[in-house]
């Protein structure tokens, strides 16, 4: 999840829609991913306490006051939790996220299904980001 509008310096406010997935994807054992200022909403859905995690700088006072450990590295991994401090480091973070395991993706993937490379998931990102459909640029996806 990205927590940015691009373009601006405003944290996006925190949907209550958005707690209740988090948590739950937590309790399914799944990767939960936050980059920059989507730390608020791991904060609000509560699943940072005794956690080692990296953000954007200006939120690195929240995350503290919920119960994690703040590092400044470009990515962080926790068991399955990936945080990642700015656009900057999607490079890391993207590739951070692949690498984690989860209960249905085993670590190195099925044979011959390579998972996407973190250059291929940035530009879908981008893709996104830009309000186009993913899969009409890059049928791949």
């Amino acid at each position: 999840m990205c927590g940015e509008i691009p373009g601006r310096r405003v944290a996006v406010l925190v949907e209550k829609d958005f707690e209740d997935p988090v948590r739950r994807m937590r309790e399914l054992g799944k990767v939960v991913a936050g980059i920059c200022h989507a730390g608020h909403v791991l904060v609000s859905a509560g699943i940072l306490r005794g956690r080692t995690v990296t953000c954007v700088a200006a939120i690195r006072d929240d995350v503290v006051n919920a119960g994690a450990t703040y590092v400044d590295q470009e990515v962080v991994v926790d068991g399955k939790l990936v945080t990642s401090r700015t656009p900057a480091d999607l490079p890391a973070f993207c590739k951070a996220i692949i690498e984690a395991p989860s209960p249905d993706r085993p670590a190195a993937g099925p044979p011959g299904l390579p998972y996407p490379t973190a250059a291929l998931l940035q530009r879908r990102l981008m893709t996104v980001r830009l309000g186009a459909s993913p899969r009409a640029a890059h049928p791949r996806l």
